[in-house]
């Protein structure tokens, strides 16, 4: 018994000693995303506008010594939210980040944990962490990118809905449009929910954007007005500066899968678009009917977004938490052969990530995921139901 309560004891240190690895791994093997935002703020604070590639890469050349592809794309008012980091060394700046990432990510874990319900032992709930750490908390980590952010985001939405703390709930809005590719039908499905059940956080996330896009423009004005000819070339093409297009750039979305795997016709990755589409939409608007719970309904819009997005990388996965967590709950609720697929899906999508070694191939996670969180989804309702009945 002393021994079980021992163990049970680790599981704790055993999560924060992966945070730690982790983060000495970004700072040991830093990504280049950073540099971008970096660049992006020094720019604004010198008069000029991040979104002309054409100025912004001269920026990123003198900070890290090579152009690359790190266009701006951003909201204004995230540029100048990086700004305080400029008056620091770049170096200093970037550990910095890794801090702020990893402080995000488990306020996020734990807030999401909130919104969850879920009465289980504590150290499974550690357990759930450590491999949620694993499973998209590193890939995000290493990038340097804002995975951290939009799941930040997204769990004070939830919480705040939760709580009925509207001005909150608001913000979080906003902060999901950090990077909308990754969370747009997130964002119209709570959005809508709000408009109907909690109005005044609509009110409030207008209020916010209409702050933050003053803010914005008082500090980084006319940054509507730029050169838009090399404008969103980085999101097809891998550039070197404004104008050296040196690849295409391949991302993890259904097209590119379809295209890299398959070698599909044109009109068959329409129609299998177009099914996979249905199926997230019918998986969301039954979700919404049976379940009506801001928790699923954002569970199953991210996983919607994830499947039909024109534009995404492996590191903007990491709002599938929030799905990885409502299965975990539902797999006590499964018969032992779905629960066993469902463990199958899990351990798949963790594995497809170690053997991936091109983006298109990271979609096969969003399946996965998608399929263990149907069958669960199923579950919950045949719970309900025999509740009903019974």
């Amino acid at each position: 018994m002393k021994n079980s309560n021992t163990i049970k004891k680790l599981f704790p240190i055993v999560f924060f000693l992966s945070l730690i690895l982790f983060g000495l791994a970004a700072f040991r093997n830093p990504g280049v995303d950073f540099r971008g935002y970096y660049g992006a703020a020094l720019l604004v604070l010198r008069g000029g506008n991040p979104y002309d590639y054409a100025q912004l890469a001269p920026i990123l050349n003198e900070i890290s010594g090579f152009l690359g592809n790190n266009p701006y794309f951003y909201p204004p008012w995230y540029s100048v939210a990086f700004i305080p980091f400029t008056f620091m060394s770049f170096r200093t700046a970037q550990i910095l980040w890794i801090g702020v990432n990893l402080s995000l990510f488990y306020i996020s874990l734990e807030w999401l944990w909130q919104v969850l319900d879920w009465k289980i032992e504590s150290w499974f709930r550690w357990v759930l962490f450590t491999f949620a750490n694993i499973l998209f908390g590193y890939s995000s980590l290493i990038s340097e990118n804002s995975g951290f952010v939009i799941l930040f985001g997204l769990a004070l939405t939830l919480r705040s809905l939760k709580r009925e703390q509207h001005l909150l709930a608001g913000l979080g809005f906003i902060i999901m449009l950090t990077k909308p590719q990754a969370l747009f039908m997130t964002i119209i499905a709570l959005g809508l929910w709000s408009f109907l059940k909690r109005p005044k956080v609509i009110q409030w996330s207008i209020a916010w954007l209409g702050t933050l896009l003053i803010f914005s423009s008082l500090i980084f004005p006319r940054w509507w007005q730029f050169d838009k000819r090399f404008f969103g070339l980085g999101i097809s093409f891998y550039q070197e500066g404004a104008e050296g297009i040196i690849g295409l750039r391949v991302a993890a979305t259904l097209y590119d899968w379809l295209t890299y795997s398959f070698g599909s016709a044109v009109w068959i990755n329409a129609v299998v678009i177009f099914l996979i589409g249905g199926f997230g939409a019918f998986l969301m608007i039954r979700t919404w009917r049976y379940l009506s719970s801001p928790v699923y309904i954002g569970a199953s819009a991210t996983l919607l977004t994830l499947l039909i997005t024109p534009y995404t990388l492996y590191y903007d996965f990491v709002p599938l938490i929030l799905v990885f967590f409502l299965i975990s709950k539902q797999l006590q609720n499964l018969e032992r052969i779905w629960l066993i697929l469902c463990v199958v899906l899990l351990v798949l999508a963790a594995f497809i990530q170690v053997i991936a070694d091109l983006q298109y191939q990271m979609y096969w996670v969003t399946l996965f995921m998608t399929a263990a969180y149907t069958i669960a989804i199923w579950s919950r309702e045949n719970l309900q139901s025999k509740t009903q009945v019974d």
